[in-house]
């Protein structure tokens, strides 16, 4: 899934092998269990209101807006813990009453199988049909990729599907994580996705579910103009991206090309500082990436780092290589971060369309039921720029579509 936000992601205690993965990325989830149990009229409380007062507690230690929309959120908090829940579900349902109040879409609080999908997601690690979502405006669920080797492409399933139903589930007024969990399930099981086309033809399509690695970046070489360039496509910022890049960035090298486009087109996100680190492929030590901005109003530069190139390849940074970046209005977030940070230290060309705008970062914090995602901090370019809700004004603007052919697109940079 890609879902459109950066995270900074803070402590966690998951399975051994998870907790592998992120020490090996310098990536810590937190975990937050609230102790306190105030009187709520119930003669004890049990794990739904401690779940409850979990919650509102994560946020009201990180929430970046400490006006919480003008609300009375502490009389939020009341309402909620002092409820019977006769269900998860019922709970879940109240947890994200409350929660819409702050008026921020991306604070949300992710149960058990969500929150799997978003950490498994950062690792690059899934297991399903192999397709990545995005949300549009109008509330849809738009398949934005389909892994190669993955059962969504033996299938049938196509980039630009909208998903209209999984298993006879309505996808109507569902997060893309949401709609994810219900996609993945046993290995071996089967979805059944109702799906409306470019053209809008409706489809019915059986998908049977297996284990799959995320492919998050690959590498293309094409020729325009007569000249070879090299083409990174990113399709998400996860741990392991600044290796990938690294990879690909020395063996581009090796081959004598000397212009590289890195594709961002429908790029939703992912780790904040993946794309801080995949930055050091192209800038020396020390350039500003971006400036997180606090809910105290403090400031924090990502920087370039010295040693940060984590493979034996001599020819990084490289520091005199054109480099484009191709962008459109799909490009989101920590993806939004890598290209401001390039464009504004003047190492890199932007064309396309000019991107979608998303300058706040969110927090992933395990509960002891799912987790809570939780807008902890804004962020602004190299430059001080606030691209929030404004995105990054492209230098080229160049049709970029993906049923335009990309030597087509890089044409005119």
């Amino acid at each position: 899934i890609n879902d459109c936000f950066s995270w900074k992601i803070n402590k966690i205690s998951l399975t051994n092998r998870l907790n592998k993965l992120i020490s090996t990325a310098a990536i810590t989830i937190v975990s937050s269990f609230s102790l306190i149990e105030p009187s709520n009229g119930l003669d004890q409380w049990n794990d739904r209101n401690r779940l409850a007062a979990e919650v509102w507690q994560s946020i009201d230690d990180l929430y970046y807006d400490r006006t919480f929309n003008g609300i009375d959120w502490f009389q939020a908090r009341q309402s909620l813990v002092k409820q019977n829940y006769n269900s998860d579900e019922e709970l879940y349902a109240a947890i994200k009453n409350m929660i819409s109040l702050l008026g921020d879409k991306y604070t949300r609080y992710l149960p058990p199988a969500q929150y799997n999908v978003l950490v498994n997601s950062a690792v690059g690690e899934l297991t399903g049909v192999g397709v990545q979502l995005i949300g549009k405006e109008d509330g849809s669920i738009i398949i934005s990729d389909i892994e190669e080797l993955s059962p969504a492409k033996k299938s049938g399933l196509r980039r630009g599907d909208v998903l209209i139903n999984i298993d006879g589930t309505d996808t109507t007024g569902l997060s893309p994580e949401e709609v994810a969990a219900q996609i993945r399930g046993a290995q071996g099981t089967k979805a059944r996705l109702r799906v409306s086309r470019i053209d809008g033809q409706i489809e019915d399509i059986v998908v049977t579910r297996e284990p799959f690695k995320l492919t998050g970046l690959t590498t293309n070489r094409i020729t325009v103009k007569g000249k070879p360039v090299g083409v990174i496509r990113v399709k998400s910022f996860s741990s392991s991206t600044s290796t990938d890049m690294f990879s690909a960035m020395e063996s581009l090298k090796l081959a004598d090309i000397d212009t590289i486009a890195i594709d961002l087109r429908n790029n939703g996100g992912g780790v904040l500082q993946a794309a801080v680190d995949a930055s050091n492929a192209f800038l020396p030590p020390g350039k500003i990436i971006t400036f997180v901005v606090n809910k105290d109003g403090l400031q924090e530069a990502l920087r370039t780092l010295p040693g940060s190139i984590t493979i034996d390849a001599p020819d990084l940074p490289d520091l005199k290589s054109k480099l484009i970046i191709i962008v459109n209005k799909d490009t989101a977030s920590a993806a939004e971060v890598f290209t401001a940070g390039l464009k504004e230290n003047d190492r890199a060309i932007v064309i396309g369309e000019k991107t979608f705008g998303k300058g706040i970062i969110q927090n992933l914090q395990q509960l002891r039921q799912g987790g809570v995602a939780v807008t902890i901090a804004k962020y602004e370019t190299p430059k001080h720029n606030n691209i929030n809700k404004i995105g990054i004004e492209v230098d080229v603007s160049v049709n970029c579509n993906e049923s335009v052919d990309l030597a087509d697109c890089l044409s005119p940079a």
